[in-house]
C-alpha cells in the first residue's frame, strides 16, 4: 500500500514552502441567487408564449380554410385557401396545428396543416405549434416534416426543446431531420446521431440528409462521397463546435430564459428533470456556458454539482469556467467535483492546483486530480505523475491511482508506463474503471506504434482474448514494472 510520505522529495518541499507563505487558507467560495435573478428578470420579460385563441365564428371560419386547403392541396382553390390562412396572420396556427394532430384525418392532410406552418415567417406561434408537433405526434411524417419546419423558420429559441426530443425520437427518419434542423439553427449536437443513422443504413437518403447540412457550411466533399467519408466529415464538424471552433449563436432573450430553466432543472429532486436538463444542457455548445457558470452560484449544492459535470461535458467550449472551478476547491463541499470537471475540460491553468492535491488524504480526490492530469497531458506534471506511481501499488487498493498516473505518463510519451497498464490488465482489471482502463490501453497501443514500436497485434485485434493476448506481451516487451513500496 502506498506510503502517506510525500510523493517526492521535490514537490514536498514546494508544497511546505507554499504551506509557510500563506498565512490562511483562501476564503470560501460565495454562493448567492444569482440562478434565481436571471430566472425571475427572464421570465419577466418572456411569459409563457400561448397560442391565440380567435372567436368561435372565426375558428369555424379558419377551420373551412384549413379543410379546403388539405382537400384541394395543388389546385388553385387549394392555393387560394392556404393564402387567406398566411393572410390570418397567427390566429390560423391553432386550427393547423389541431388538423396536424387530428388522429382520423388522412395521414397527407396531416403532413400537410403542418407543412402550412412553414409559411408563417416569423411567426413565433408557428415555431411553437411545430414544436408541439414535432414532440407530441404519434406520425413519423408529421414529427419529421414539424422537425424541417424548425429548420425553416428560425427560432433558435426552441433549441433546448428540440435537443431533447432528439434524446427520445426513435424514427431514423424524423431524428435525422431533426438533426439537419438543430444544424441550421447552429446547434450541431445532432450531427453524431445523423451519423449513427448512415452507418446503420436505416434511412435511403441517408447521404443526401448529411449533404443537407454540410454544404451550406462550406465542408467540401467530391463527387459522390463514401458513407465513411459523410461519417467522418459530420463528426470532424460536431468536434470543432463543441470545441469552440465556430462562433456561438445569438441567444435571445427567450432562448436565454429555456437555457436558464434547465440549469435550474439541475437542482430538482425528479431524477428524470435532472437527466434531461443535464442532457439538454451538454449539448448545448458554448452559447451555455456563461448560463451554466450561474449554477455554480447556486445556493443548492446539486445545482452546482451538476453544474460541474455538465461544464466538463461541454469540454474545451467550458474554459472560461476554469477560475471558478478551481475556486471551488476551497469548499470542503466540493472535493473531486471540480477536479474531475478541469479534466475534461483540459486547461493547463489548473496543473498546479492538481499536483498539490496529489497529497490529499481522500483517495477519491487524488484519483480525481491523476484522472485530470492525465486528460489534460502538461509536461510540467511528468515528475508528480512519476512519483504518484511509484509510491502506488499497482495491483492492489491503489491501481486505480497508478492507472490514472500510468496513463499520464504514457500521453506525456514516456512508454515505461506502459508494462504498468499491463500489470493493471492482467492482474487486478476488476479494481479500476473498466472505460479508463480500455481507453488507457488504446492509447498506449497508439503511442506504441507511433513511436515505431510493437504493440503486439492490440490495434488489429478483433476480440477481447486477442487484446488481453496483446496486452500479455507488453509485460515483456517494455520490462518490469517499478515494484511497489514496502
Amino acid at each position: 500500500m502506498r506510503s502517506r510520505a510525500p510523493v517526492s522529495s521535490a514537490l514536498a518541499a514546494a508544497l511546505v514552502l507554499g504551506a509557510c507563505r500563506r498565512e490562511e487558507p483562501p476564503p470560501l467560495p460565495l454562493y448567492g441567487n444569482g440562478l434565481a435573478s436571471a430566472l425571475e428578470e427572464a421570465r419577466r420579460g418572456h411569459p409563457p408564449l400561448a397560442l391565440p385563441e380567435p372567436a368561435e365564428d372565426r375558428a369555424r371560419e379558419l377551420a373551412d380554410l384549413v379543410e379546403v386547403a388539405a382537400a384541394a392541396a395543388g389546385t388553385p382553390v387549394g392555393r387560394a385557401a392556404q393564402l387567406d390562412l398566411v393572410d390570418s396572420g397567427d390566429e390560423a396556427v391553432p386550427l393547423l396545428l389541431r388538423a396536424a394532430l387530428d388522429g382520423e384525418r388522412d395521414a397527407r392532410e396531416r403532413a400537410l396543416a403542418t407543412e402550412l406552418l412553414r409559411a408563417f415567417a416569423g411567426s413565433e406561434a408557428a415555431a411553437e405549434a411545430a414544436m408541439r408537433l414535432a414532440e407530441e405526434s404519434g406520425d413519423e411524417i408529421v414529427r419529421a416534416t414539424a422537425a424541417r419546419v424548425l429548420g425553416g423558420l428560425g427560432h433558435r429559441w426552441v433549441l433546448p426543446r428540440a435537443i431533447l426530443r432528439l434524446k427520445y425520437e426513435k424514427s431514423d427518419l424524423a431524428a435525422a431531420i431533426l438533426a439537419e434542423a438543430l444544424a441550421h439553427l447552429g446547434n450541431f449536437s445532432g450531427l453524431p446521431a445523423l451519423a449513427e443513422v448512415l452507418r446503420r443504413g436505416g434511412l435511403a437518403d441517408g447521404p443526401e440528409f448529411a449533404r443537407g447540412v454540410l454544404d451550406p457550411l462550406g465542408v467540401a466533399l467530391r463527387g459522390d462521397p463514401p458513407i465513411e467519408a459523410l461519417v467522418e466529415a459530420l463528426l470532424q464538424l460536431e468536434r470543432g463546435w463543441r470545441e469552440g471552433e465556430v462562433p456561438p449563436g445569438a441567444v435571445s432573450g427567450r432562448l436565454r430564459l429555456e437555457w436558464l430553466r434547465r440549469v435550474e432543472g439541475l437542482g430538482s429532486t425528479s431524477l428524470r428533470t435532472v437527466d434531461d436538463a443535464r442532457f439538454v444542457l451538454a449539448r448545448g455548445g458554448p452559447e451555455v456556458v456563461p448560463l451554466v457558470l450561474l449554477g455554480l452560484d447556486d445556493s443548492s449544492p446539486f445545482t452546482r454539482i451538476r453544474s460541474m459535470e455538465v461544464l466538463g461535458w461541454l469540454g474545451r467550449s467550458a474554459v472560461g469556467a476554469v477560475p471558478r472551478l478551481l475556486e471551488l476547491r476551497a469548499d470542503p463541499a466540493h472535493r473531486a467535483e471540480p477536479l474531475l470537471a478541469l479534466a475534461k475540460i483540459g486547461d493547463r491553468r489548473a496543473t498546479p492546483i492538481l499536483i498539490e492535491a496529489l497529497e490529499d488524504p481522500e483517495s477519491g480526490v487524488r484519483i480525481a486530480a491523476l484522472r485530470a492530469l492525465a486528460e489534460i497531458a502538461d509536461p510540467a506534471a511528468q515528475g508528480a505523475l512519476r512519483a504518484m506511481l511509484d509510491a502506488s501499488d499497482a495491483v492492489g487498493d491503489e491501481a486505480e491511482e497508478a492507472l490514472f498516473a500510468a496513463w499520464g505518463l504514457v500521453r506525456l510519451g514516456d512508454l515505461s508506463a506502459v508494462s504498468v497498464l499491463a500489470r493493471i490488465a492482467v492482474r487486478a482489471p476488476d479494481r479500476v474503471e473498466e472505460g479508463a482502463l480500455i481507453r488507457a490501453l488504446s492509447e498506449a497501443s497508439h503511442k506504441v506504434r507511433g513511436s515505431g514500436g510493437d504493440d503486439g497485434g492490440f490495434a488489429e485485434a478483433a476480440s477481447p482474448g486477442e487484446r488481453d493476448a496483446a496486452v500479455r506481451r507488453w509485460l515483456e516487451a517494455y520490462g518490469p514494472a517499478p515494484s511497489p513500496p514496502r
